[in-house]
């Protein structure tokens, strides 16, 4: 495979600016659809110009290819402490699955995308369970273009917590059998430890790093995270709507309890007319009554205004509504804007709506 720097025409260090301008140049002049003449040759180049860019797009991908480029360009581990599966495990090689050339389109024929990377995880957890975790079950299965995101999560959710069992005894930098004695023994068994070690290492960071390589560029991982955005956003508006109900339900409520206290209060007034003993003593008594009820319903207001209203404490406006915003001007305006309004207490009763996810 080629370099993605000298793909995109770019120096090492170049930045996100420049990667931009390179990928947008080069993906016009090598689009397939303005080289019929030659449309083989420019959908592979193409695909090197995406693959490239999709890698030194991404800092962390970025970061990891800077960081085994020698590796992958080679298509293999460099180095008997290996990282990786590149040195004696069957023969196959990980770090040359790190490219688009890997793999040919998204179908499920064998050069396609779910059938050149089963095989790598496949080779893998085989050698992982060869190596002596022979009761191991096997891993899970990357599956088909068909398959639904939901089935699959498993299988990246295996591989991204990948932590191999194998003693990487290959990399050992001494044979202890050859040691003449006990002391010498244990410092050689103490630098092969070290080496195992380092080899464990390195070979966890690239299984790793691989299903993360594959996990970003299976389209049924962006089919399925689509999806999952669809269903929050219908449940979103579920809850939106379900809340709006029950606002407009307590709102006709409250407009039915002041409809019957203002029939009861009609009630009562008649009732005391007709028992008193003078029309002075009936007067009386109504007024008195009418007076009470005043003082409930200022007390009722207040409470209501106390909700929706400001208290004119921290500079507040004593007069502005909380919940709309408008400046009544004075307390008694307030109350009748409280009066025409009478969803404003309900809505400064319902507690705020913490974010779903």
């Amino acid at each position: 495979m080629r370099c993605h720097y000298e793909v995109l025409g770019v120096e090492r260090d170049a930045d996100d600016d420049a990667l931009k301008k390179a990928y947008r140049k080069l993906a016009l002049k090598w689009h397939p659809d303005k080289n019929q003449d030659q449309i083989e040759l420019a959908t592979e180049t193409f695909k090197q110009i995406q693959s490239a860019y999709a890698v030194l797009s991404d800092k962390h991908e970025r970061a990891w290819y800077d960081d085994h480029r020698e590796a992958i360009l080679r298509g293999a581990g460099g180095g008997s402490a290996g990282g990786g599966d590149e040195d004696d495990d069957g023969g196959f090689d990980l770090w040359a699955y790190f490219s688009s050339s890997a793999y040919s389109g998204f179908g499920d024929d064998e050069r396609g995308f779910y059938a050149a990377y089963s095989r790598v995880f496949e080779a893998v957890d085989k050698a992982e369970r060869d190596s002596g975790a022979k009761g191991k079950p096997p891993a899970p299965e990357l599956g088909r273009s068909d398959a639904a995101w939901s089935e699959v999560r498993g299988f990246y959710a295996h591989w991204e917590a990948f932590s191999t069992g194998r003693s990487m005894a290959h990399v050992d930098l001494y044979d202890t059998r050859e040691a003449p004695n006990r002391q010498v023994r244990r410092a050689m068994e103490k630098e092969n430890d070290k080496a195992r070690a380092a080899a464990r290492k390195k070979a966890n960071e690239c299984v790793r790093a691989l299903a993360a390589y594959v996990k970003k560029r299976d389209p049924r991982r962006l089919a399925g995270m689509a999806a999952l955005a669809q269903e929050d956003e219908d449940d979103d508006e579920d809850e939106d709507e379900g809340e709006e109900q029950q606002l407009q339900q307590r709102g006709r409520e409250q407009q039915q309890q002041q409809q019957e206290s203002e029939e009861e209060e009609e009630r009562e007034a008649a009732a005391v007319v007709e028992s008193a003993e003078t029309p002075d003593a009936a007067l009386g008594q109504v007024l008195n009554a009418a007076a009470r009820r005043r003082a409930k319903k200022s007390q009722r207001q207040q409470a209501q205004a106390a909700a929706v209203g400001g208290d004119g404490e921290d500079g507040e406006s004593a007069t502005l509504c909380k919940v709309c915003g408008l400046e009544c001007g004075s307390r008694n305006k307030l109350f009748q804007h409280i009066k025409a309004n009478p969803t404003h207490a309900v809505l400064k009763e319902q507690p705020a709506r913490g974010k779903r996810r």
